[in-house]
């Protein structure tokens, strides 16, 4: 019996320009491509390993009292320290605003053929959803039957849909192919996210990348499949960051 993969409804445009992020946005808006950090660098992360493990000795001595927390305490809190620490962001004053003003709505899990999540928050004022769908196993094809041709086709084994104010900013698809090679679709709207963040706060941040993976430890799903991490496109997060 094939997988079937449901896939998200696009999400309208809004017909209005609507605000970019109030006060953390400091300067007129700039198109530039901005220029990604590297976050690939192996000794860096060994030498933060150690911080990492000690957030998360920190968090499990907590014990039950924090499945009474706050949703973004509970759900957020572990993965955001574990990332300040992992990136020495300790000294920066723009991460730890941009956090203060994120509120997690909600967060909801669904299991049948896939593992499906949606998380719901604001940032600043502005209201986003994030849609995640992760076949179970990464390593098999996924295929549908087409009700208007009767024939099967491959579908993607993940989708990722991330959406902000209804406007969809980002949106991700990977195929395993089996045999075959594997294939992934990432579009990325740079210059929305750059107006609607402010291009001077990204760069503040530390770049696109930073932004991106600040964006991942909110709503990524550590539920899913460790192989499909590196095909999230939240800037090349670790699927340790997301286990915090």
């Amino acid at each position: 019996q094939p997988a079937i993969l449901p896939s998200f409804p696009g999400v309208p445009q809004s017909e209005s320009r609507v605000q970019p992020m109030d006060s953390l946005s400091v300067g007129p808006v700039q198109y530039s491509s901005l220029e990604a950090d590297d976050f690939d660098d192996a000794s860096a992360a060994e030498d933060a390993d150690d911080d990492v493990d000690a957030v998360a000795d920190s968090l499990a001595a907590m014990g039950p009292d924090v499945a009474e927390a706050p949703l973004k305490e509970r759900l957020c809190q572990g993965r955001f320290n574990a990332w300040v620490a992992l990136m020495k962001l300790g000294h920066n004053s723009l991460v730890h605003e941009l956090y203060k003003r994120l509120e997690l709505q909600s967060h909801s899990v669904t299991l049948s053929s896939v593992r499906s999540v949606c998380v719901q928050f604001s940032i600043a004022g502005m209201q986003g959803v994030y849609k995640q769908s992760s076949c179970f196993d990464p390593t098999s094809p996924t295929w549908h039957m087409n009700s208007k041709t009767q024939s099967m086709e491959l579908i993607p084994n993940l989708l990722v849909d991330w959406t902000l104010d209804d406007e969809l900013l980002i949106s991700s698809r990977h195929w395993t192919a089996g045999a075959g090679p594997e294939a992934n679709d990432v579009q990325l709207n740079e210059s929305r996210l750059s107006e609607r963040f402010g291009s001077d706060t990204i760069t503040s941040l530390g770049g696109l990348n930073r932004l991106l993976q600040f964006l991942g430890l909110i709503c990524a799903d550590a539920g899913a499949p460790e192989a499909y991490t590196r095909h999230l496109p939240f800037g090349g997060l670790s699927h340790r960051i997301l286990l915090a």
